[in-house]
């Protein structure tokens, strides 16, 4: 069975396919097809209607986005008192004696 042709959509000088406004726009494909199907003006289809359009971020941004949270991670490591006690969740092992010596000064 014969494959059906591409739809082409112009807009703004342009024709592409809808894959291809769907990566060119950072939207999904399907969202394209279900504005075409639902019969949009074109500069909908591509570019929404304001409110309801949230574009897809590009993996370049999601990148710069991980390597901006580690590298606060990273500085807010470095800030924190060496001292294990003020770290939450930090566990301070101490020997036998030295819990029977703590022990006895504050009883």
């Amino acid at each position: 069975m014969p494959r059906k042709p591409e739809i082409q959509i112009e807009h703004e000088g342009e024709t592409h396919t809808m894959k291809q406004w769907a990566i060119l726009k950072g939207v999904q494909e399907e969202t394209i097809r279900n504005r075409y199907s639902k019969g949009w003006p074109v500069h909908e289809i591509l570019d929404g209607r304001g409110d309801c359009f949230v574009p897809i971020p590009s993996q370049e941004f999601m990148d710069e986005m991980k390597a901006t949270i580690h590298a606060e991670r990273a500085e807010r490591e470095r800030s924190r008192p060496s001292n294990p006690v003020f770290r939450p969740g930090a566990i301070r092992v101490c020997s036998t004696s030295s819990i029977r010596d703590l022990t006895e000064r504050f009883q």
